[in-house]
């Protein structure tokens, strides 16, 4: 099992791995990070219970994406766009959405999350050679 403790710190995204396009988007993230920093949890795991569960977080009753990092928990379009900083150096330039007010970020990430399964419906396997980083 992951263990996140202060001296060995780990970088989680936690996403939905009954949906499809939540697993595109991890595909995406394998493709194009810059180095082997970030761990995938799907939130159906053990591990994403327990561990959200101590940020009082309840897993039935959420439509989001979580991001670990440094001892803080992202979340909606927060968690989307800290991944950006993992990504390589032509994805930066993403990073220009943190000038939309968060507000409206929410706003739509959201809409996005309440329509994701309609965007993909099949689920895609990682790759076997990635294995040690999900959970």
């Amino acid at each position: 099992m992951l263990k996140v403790t202060p001296e060995d710190p780990k970088v989680i995204l936690f996403y939905d791995g009954e949906c499809g396009l939540c697993n595109r988007v991890v595909q995406w993230i394998l493709k194009h990070e810059k180095s082997k920093d970030l761990f995938f949890v799907s939130l159906n795991s053990d591990f994403a219970k327990a561990f959200l569960a101590k940020e009082n977080i309840d897993i039935e009753k959420t439509n989001t994406l979580f991001f670990y990092e440094f001892d803080t928990l992202y979340a909606e379009s927060d968690a989307a766009l800290r991944i950006v900083g993992y990504l390589k150096w032509y994805w930066q330039w993403l990073k220009i959405a943190y000038c939309i007010p968060k507000v409206i970020r929410d706003k739509c990430y959201r809409v996005i999350a309440q329509n994701r399964k309609r965007f993909t419906e099949k689920i895609c396997d990682v790759s076997q050679a990635n294995q040690k980083r999900f959970l």
